[in-house]
């Protein structure tokens, strides 16, 4: 299509020199390859991957990435899910784990009804502004169960640690997945 236009227009009106062919070969090269990384076959946008100087399959990167998003996500939700339950069942033996670390035992309770409504707000994708207070809360909550464990020298910083590292990932991924809300 782009050489049925280069050649509809015809090389009359220019100057027939070396330079200006060589000059319209390159002009119709780069908008071929514009139309290649545009191009779409079999509904799948092609896009160009500098690592292997190849082609990629924009969609089987998309589908890699909400994999990785709702693996991730899925696991942080059942940490959270384990330990609210923890918290609420075993209210006798975390009581007792928050006052050595140094935390009051009245926050058992709100705590584990704020990682459920956490919860929910992600998984629910309703409002950006409640999703994104909800990943802050969650990074807050294992930012300090992180050093209350490292400062109380227990070695049980591992599980706030995991956490961490899984909402780092969940939040990542769904900001480049489009699991964005709208407002």
């Amino acid at each position: 299509l782009i050489f049925k236009r280069v050649a509809s227009r015809g090389l009359g009106s220019m100057p027939q020199t070396f330079e200006h062919h060589t000059t319209l070969l390159f002009v119709v090269f780069e908008l071929w390859i514009a139309n290649r990384i545009q191009k779409r076959r079999n509904n799948k946008t092609l896009i160009w991957d500098n690592t292997d100087k190849t082609f990629k399959d924009l969609e089987n990167q998309m589908n890699k990435n909400r994999i990785i998003y709702f693996a991730a996500t899925g696991l942080l939700s059942l940490m959270m899910l384990f330990s609210a339950g923890m918290y609420i069942f075993n209210y006798a033996e975390v009581s007792a784990l928050f006052n050595n670390l140094g935390y009051p035992s009245y926050i058992v309770y709100p705590l584990a009804v704020a990682k459920l409504l956490g919860l929910t707000a992600i998984w629910i994708n309703y409002s950006k502004t409640l999703k994104e207070w909800a990943y802050a809360g969650f990074f807050f909550n294992f930012l300090l169960a992180l050093s209350a464990h490292i400062n109380a020298g227990d070695g049980e910083f591992a599980p706030a640690l995991v956490a961490l590292v899984l909402l780092g990932v969940s939040y990542y991924f769904g900001k480049n997945t489009g699991f964005e809300p709208k407002g």
